[in-house]
C-alpha cells in the first residue's frame, strides 16, 4: 500500500515521471484517492490532479489529448466498487472492470473518444455494473 500512497502523492505534487504514468498508475492513483476520500470526493480531487499533472508534464488537456472526463468517472467508480468488494490493489489492477478497454463494453468507440466525452460525462449506452455519481465540476 505504501507504493500506492507514494505514487498518489507524486501525482498530487506533479512530480511523477511521465514514463511512469501508465494505465496501471492511473488505476493505482484512483484507488488511493478513493481509499483516502471516498468515491465522490476522490473524483473531484482526481479531476483537478490529472489536469494539473498533465499541464506540468507538458500534456495539453484538449478535445484530443490529456484529461478525459468520461474515462475518469468510469474508472473512479469502477475502482470504488472493487474496493467495496474487498479487493486489494493487485486484484483491482487485474480485474476486467478496469482493463484498459473495459469502457468500450458500455460506450461506442466514436462516442467514448469524442471531444464531448473528454470534456464532460457521457452516459453509457449499456448499463454499468456499478453505480456512478457525477457531480458538477468538469475541469475543461
Amino acid at each position: 500500500m505504501n507504493g500506492a500512497r507514494n505514487l498518489a502523492d507524486a501525482v498530487l505534487r506533479c512530480e511523477l515521471d511521465r514514463a511512469e504514468w501508465t494505465h496501471e498508475a492511473h488505476i493505482t492513483f484512483s484507488m488511493e484517492m478513493v481509499r483516502r476520500r471516498g468515491a465522490v470526493e476522490a473524483l473531484g480531487i482526481t479531476r483537478t490532479a490529472i489536469c494539473r499533472y498533465n499541464e506540468a508534464s507538458g500534456v495539453a488537456n484538449t478535445d484530443n489529448a490529456g484529461y478525459h472526463e468520461t474515462l475518469t468517472v468510469y474508472f473512479s467508480f469502477a475502482v470504488a466498487h472493487l474496493l467495496d468488494t474487498g479487493l486489494d490493489l493487485a486484484s483491482i489492477i487485474e480485474h476486467p472492470l478496469v482493463a484498459r478497454h473495459a469502457p468500450l463494453l458500455a460506450w461506442e468507440r466514436s462516442v467514448l473518444f469524442s471531444g464531448e466525452a473528454r470534456r464532460s460525462w457521457i452516459e453509457p449506452h449499456s448499463p454499468l455494473p456499478f453505480p456512478v455519481t457525477v457531480c458538477d465540476g468538469s475541469p475543461l
